[in-house]
């Protein structure tokens, strides 16, 4: 249901900003997965960061269910996939586009990012034309699925 999704996407937001915490993170996971096995929502944990795929790696190893088994080796396959897709990047992105890019996927506006790392907005669009070009992206959105499809943040 709407409701669900929405709790569960609530349920993800939480664990990436718990990263650091994993107690908190882990409650967080514990409810996501709820509602993933009720409606079959996999693909979400799929399109995460590389640091959300470690920790439910990590999850995954100590809490041994068929269900986690399943997961796990789906993001195997997709981190192994991605890998060779990112040396595939005729020109790669620079660490700072990578760290732009990242910050992007948060939804903050331009403005803030700015704000946030000490550079005028012309920079941050400067920067995020070049990584739209080297992605083949035609925006934010797009930009943000590539790179997370590359595993880049």
């Amino acid at each position: 249901t709407r409701n669900e999704r929405e709790q569960l996407m609530v349920e993800i937001l939480l664990i990436n900003i718990n990263l650091e915490r994993p107690k908190i993170a882990e409650e967080h996971l514990g409810k996501a997965l709820a509602i993933i096995m009720k409606n079959g929502f996999r693909q979400i944990l799929l399109i995460q960061s590389p640091k959300f795929h470690e920790f439910l790696l990590k999850y995954a190893a100590t809490h041994p269910t068929v269900y986690m088994e399943q997961i796990s080796k789906l993001l195997r396959d997709r981190m192994a996939n991605s890998n060779l897709r990112s040396d595939k990047l005729e020109n790669p992105l620079t660490k700072r586009e990578i760290e732009i890019l990242n910050r992007l996927s948060t939804g903050l506006p331009i403005s803030q990012i700015a704000s946030n790392l000490h550079i005028s907005n012309n920079t941050i669009k400067t920067h995020l034309k070049n990584v739209y070009k080297k992605l083949g992206a035609d925006g934010r959105e797009s930009a943000v699925a590539k790179g997370r499809e590359l595993l880049l943040f």
